[in-house]
């Protein structure tokens, strides 16, 4: 029926509709056999031509009032009916009575008045079939229409249309626009419902048709879609029809494989037996069998692809077509080539490389494996077991372990011994490994053995090497670190043990040593480590870097710590080695030297102030002698001032030649058996005049019964005074001083005890170092240099006593203790010590030549020895001496070394060769007292060495018994 045709069926409802209508209740009611067939008819053109199907929207009316559609839905098993929903716009309200007292007894009715109002119900709510008046809808229903036919989830729902009779030709534009029916005013009631029924019930049946036909599709869809292999349909060689398998393979869309020609992912010589099979000059010889073979189809990326091809040729839309199917082959090609790989690299493998049933009988066996065994070729060692091959202190492991193992955990890995065909044993890694079906049973075995023999070797050298590496690291003398990666301490040497107490047990890591043996507080130790593992990563050598570190009993230690770049252990671990130098003693000599020479320092500004103390007095009686009309208490003054001030002077030069002496070990002891009163009458009377002269008290007391010491009583009288002078000077003014011989049986001691100045606990340790004397004030009114002391202990070590000094702090006196051991035999003679005696009554002077660059030295040296009675000449160079050497012809020369130009050692040398003086005394007088200065005097020829200033008594004594003599 045409579309007119249904225009004209609409407007004549009165007159046919009856029949027809009660036609299509029947059928609905009865399910006749007509309709079941044009259904099957109308599905089966569905599926077979893929299109779908057209009903007309008019075609059916019936005027059967009581005829109403019902919906029905599948909801948990269960048909649940519900009536049909109408949406009514219509602006009368005339015409709502009117609707709603025909339908709303057989449909659920809603109104809307205008079109905007409708379209909101439309969209949120779907009816079942729109009733729209053409007025309403064209006044604002334009967007009502267009919404519904345009929405793909709307368009099913179909639209009567109602309109005055003056309104047709409009609505028949309308119903050809896609509107589905309409109707006339007057509207009739049963031809509202007629056509209201009709329109409802062909919706229902296109519903149902397109369900089933979509469903078929997407059955086939499904069909294909779920294929692995690739499906197509070729024509005049381009695809008309693929698969998604086909379109992934090859790496295309669905869209873009149609139309795709096959010369355009077929390898050319694929695609040339594909033409001779397929092409238009194609023989039809066995044109219905299948043509089958591999092929390589080309990626849309370029790589190619295996496939196994099968093709034959088919109508598709009644036109001939190839129908392909295409399976990708590329992964077994792959593992194919990979089989034929594995088979060539256990074959050129040097390991034992076997398989063998799961029982343990070989099946195969590779060319190395036959080597290692002593076989040639597989007949020697197919069937036979592994464990046939295996060491007999190996097999019942392997068999009992290892092969068992394998079967029931998949794998088994340990070192056994291969049994050669000659009898030697091979050590080997050996690796058993079960293969399982898809049934998961056991097929065979497979087994790889190493030749470990060097590795073995290897190890043992490795083992020696660390063992070595260990002992050098323990048995250094130097503290000595090595350290992991991730910070353990590996090794530590003996040294760190025996300098710090701490064992490799208390420092096990490197924040153990930091927390226990640096000290480092906790929440810093983390930055620390931080940093060591960055220098450790990085390979950075640190400088040297000087710490301290604390022993386990808490004392500190200075240790100069090196860090080496990161290396490797003989089993190649990194690890960083830190070496450390202690410097402890190295600090405590420099604070030593630095305290030394700070009292190095005193000791020089003391020893200028003390040489200045006599040279004052000294100059002022210069100056009283070269006034005029000085009388004899003067000169007497002047006399007794510089005798005094000389003799101080004498005794600061004597005491430090004494600690030089000391110092460089070549003073001599003459030791006899000494009383020990004799010792302390004779240090009395040489500090008794310092005592007296500060009104002190000093009390004496010696033990009843003789007390001897073995010693020089020289030296001991020069310790006892030593301590009573220091006594003296360091109490003040009326104080007390008390010395105090006791003895014991093995020993003698000698205390002087005073009630000082005391002191203090901080110097008490380092009293009798030298230059100390403490704190003292600027009047430096004790004087001395600070030697006394320091005397005092060396003399007493050499004589094998000890001194020591207490006191109870400062204003509370010191007491010093001398121990000497004591000697219990018999007293020798002593000697008086002093050879010299007077002068003999008849004594005559001498020719004397007095040679001296200090004009002043040599004159008053001169005039000196001219008041004592002798012949002076003077000479202040080499040269000159030499002159008046000659034509004077000296008996004694005193001759000063240091002389300038030619020095007194070359005087001397040539002197000695002048005619009649190869017998004259030479005497050297010189500020150079050592040793060494002696040796090299008596080497140039002289007899006697003086130090300046020189005693004008020794001097005398010398002369005098040049004379006697």
């Amino acid at each position: 029926m045409g579309k007119d045709d249904q225009i004209a069926a609409g407007r004549s409802a009165v007159g046919n509709d009856t029949a027809y209508i009660e036609r299509i209740g029947a059928l609905s009611k009865t399910g006749s056999p007509s309709l079941a067939r044009d259904s099957s008819h109308i599905a089966g053109r569905l599926l077979n031509t893929g299109v779908a199907a057209v009903i007309s929207r008019s075609g059916f009316h019936r005027r059967d009032r009581d005829y109403a559609p019902t919906f029905a839905a599948v909801h948990n098993d269960r048909r649940l009916r519900r009536r049909a929903r109408l949406l009514v716009v219509e602006s009368s309200l005339e015409m709502h009575g009117y609707f709603r007292r025909l339908l709303s007894q057989r449909y659920e009715v809603v109104i809307a008045t205008e079109g905007a109002a409708a379209l909101d119900i439309l969209l949120n709510d779907s009816p079942d079939l729109v009733l729209a008046d053409l007025r309403t809808v064209r006044r604002d229903g334009p967007m009502l229409l267009r919404a519904l036919k345009g929405n793909a989830k709307k368009n099913h729902i179909p639209v009567i249309l109602t309109a005055p009779r003056s309104e047709e030709k409009s609505c028949s534009e309308e119903f050809k626009a896609g509107v589905d029916d309409y109707l006339i005013k007057p509207i009739s009631a049963r031809q509202l419902l007629a056509r209201v029924s009709t329109q409802l019930e062909l919706a229902r049946v296109r519903r149902e048709a397109a369900q089933a036909l979509s469903e078929s599709e997407a059955k086939y869809k499904t069909l294909l879609d779920s294929l692995d292999d690739g499906v197509f349909v070729a024509h005049d060689s381009r695809f008309v029809f693929a698969n998604p398998a086909l379109s992934a393979l090859l790496g295309y869309s669905d869209e873009e494989c149609i139309g795709l020609p096959l010369q355009s992912v077929m390898a050319p010589e694929d695609l040339e037996s594909w033409n001779e099979r397929f092409g238009h000059n194609a023989s039809d010889r066995g044109f219905d069998s299948p043509w089958r073979k591999e092929a390589v189809f080309q990626h849309r990326e370029g790589h190619r692809i295996c496939v196994e091809f099968s093709a034959r040729p088919i109508h598709f839309n009644r036109r001939p077509a190839i129908l392909g199917i295409v399976r990708d082959i590329t992964r077994r090609k792959q593992l194919e080539a990979a089989e034929s790989r594995l088979v060539r690299m256990i074959e050129a493998s040097q390991d034992f490389v076997g398989l063998a049933e799961p029982d343990g009988k070989l099946i195969y066996v590779n060319r190395a494996g036959q080597r290692m065994l002593g076989f040639e070729g597989q007949s020697g060692l197919v069937s036979t077991a592994i464990g046939d091959h295996l060491s007999p202190r190996m097999k019942q492991r392997i068999l009992e372990e290892g092969i068992p193992a394998a079967l029931r955990d998949g794998a088994w890995t340990g070192e056994a011994a291969l049994l050669a065909r000659d009898g030697s044993e091979i050590p080997v890694s050996q690796m058993i490994l079960a293969h399982r079906g898809a049934d998961g049973s056991v097929e065979y075995l497979s087994t790889v053995c190493r030749d470990i023999s060097e590795r073995m070797q290897a190890e043992d050298a490795l083992r020696e090497s660390e063992e070595r590496f260990r002992r050098v690291v323990q048995q250094a003398p130097i503290p000595i670190f090595v350290h992991a990666m991730d910070g353990q301490i590996l090794e530590i040497s003996c040294a760190v043990t025996e300098l710090t107490g701490w064992t490799h047990d208390d420092i096990p890591d490197a924040r153990a040593w930091y927390l226990k043996g640096r000290r480092i507080a906790e929440d810093q130790v983390d930055e620390v480590l931080a940093e060591a593992q960055r220098r450790f990563t990085e390979g950075s050598i640190s400088g040297p870097e000087e710490v301290t570190v604390w022993t386990k009993s808490g004392e500190p230690r200075y240790w100069l710590f090196y860090a080496s770049a990161p290396m490797r252990l003989p089993d190649r671990r990194p690890f960083l080695a830190s070496m450390a130098i202690d410097v402890t003693d190295h600090r405590k000599a420099e604070q030593a030297l630095r305290e030394a020479d700070r009292l190095k320092d005193e000791f020089v500004a003391m020893l200028a102030h003390e040489l200045r103390n006599p040279l004052a007095p000294i100059r002022n009686a210069v100056q009283v002698l070269r006034q005029p009309g000085v009388s004899d208490p003067d000169l007497k003054w002047t006399r007794d001032v510089i005798s005094r001030q000389v003799a101080q002077m004498s005794r600061l030069l004597d005491d430090l030649l004494d600690i030089s002496r000391i110092t460089r070990g070549t003073i001599v002891l003459k030791k006899t058996l000494i009383e020990m009163s004799a010792a302390v009458e004779r240090a009395v009377e040489t500090s008794l005049p310092l005592i007296k002269s500060r009104r002190h008290k000093l009390t004496v007391r010696l033990p009843q019964e003789p007390v001897r010491v073995e010693g020089d009583l020289t030296r001991l009288v020069q310790v006892i005074a030593n301590l009573l002078n220091n006594a003296a000077k360091y109490t003040d003014a009326g104080g007390c001083i008390d010395l105090t011989v006791e003895a014991s049986p093995n020993e003698v001691q000698v205390r002087v005890r005073d009630n000082g100045m005391g002191i203090p606990a901080e110097l008490l340790p380092n009293i009798f170092e030298l230059f100390n004397q403490g704190r003292r004030s600027l009047d430096r009114s004790q004087g001395g240099l600070g030697l006394g002391l320091a005397l005092v202990r060396r003399l007493i070590e050499m004589h094998g006593g000890r001194v020591e000094a207490h006191s109870a702090g400062s204003g509370r006196g010191a007491e010093f203790i001398v121990h000497l051991p004591r000697v219990a035999a018999a007293p020798a003679q002593e000697g008086s010590g002093s050879g010299g005696g007077e002068l003999e009554s008849g004594f005559t002077g001498v020719r004397v030549l007095v040679v001296d660059d200090n004009v002043d030295s040599a004159e008053s040296m001169a005039l000196l020895l001219s008041l004592d009675g002798h012949e002076v000449r003077t000479a202040f160079d080499g040269p000159g001496a030499l002159a008046v050497a000659q034509e004077f012809q000296p008996e004694v020369v005193l001759l000063d070394i240091g002389l300038p130009g030619m020095d007194g050692y070359e005087v001397a040398k040539q002197m000695r060769n002048l005619p009649g003086l190869q017998k004259a005394l030479m005497i050297a007088v010189t500020g150079y007292g050592q040793a060494d200065d002696r040796a090299r005097s008596k080497a140039a020829g002289f007899d006697h060495h003086l130090v300046k200033p020189v005693d004008p008594e020794i001097l005398s004594a010398l002369l005098a018994t040049l004379r006697s003599g």
